[in-house]
């Protein structure tokens, strides 16, 4: 990525921000329904617009450096036209998911969209980066 200049507007990196935020804060405020004064206070600390400033300053170059590198992905995929197989995202899945139950992680739902999205999204970035270091011309130096 250091190669390639890839702007990314301020108004992507603040949308993916805002949802990141978002999400901390659903999950703030499903441990506040349930647990004590502490947890309650801690939601309300992040209902503030400083809150999210904070958030969005320590957390805008890591957005900024994801999206370029999905921009680069889909460059990638887009040139090489790499498609998504959907019978190999499916056995990854499985795979996937018995690896958690033999490891006794948590098992995702496989029929949740969010989560088969992300999954997919994974398994795009992994084909891609292999198509790249497989076809990269290395220069070894003396």
């Amino acid at each position: 990525l250091a190669a390639v200049a890839v702007d990314i507007p301020a108004t992507m990196v603040k949308e993916r921000a805002r949802a990141q935020y978002a999400e901390r804060c659903r999950q703030a405020e499903a441990a506040a329904l349930d647990g004590d004064a502490a947890s309650r206070e801690e939601l309300r600390s992040l209902m503030t617009w400083d809150a999210f400033s904070a958030f969005l300053a320590s957390e805008e170059a890591a957005i900024s450096r994801s999206l370029a590198l999905s921009f680069a992905i889909e460059a990638v995929s887009s040139a090489e036209g790499l498609a998504v197989d959907e019978q190999a995202v499916t056995d990854n899945l499985f795979l996937y998911v018995n690896e958690c139950k033999r490891n006794e992680r948590p098992v995702p739902d496989m029929d949740d969209p969010a989560f088969r999205e992300s999954f997919e999204a994974q398994y795009v970035r992994e084909a891609v980066l292999r198509l790249v270091v497989d076809h990269a011309q290395v220069e070894w130096l003396p």
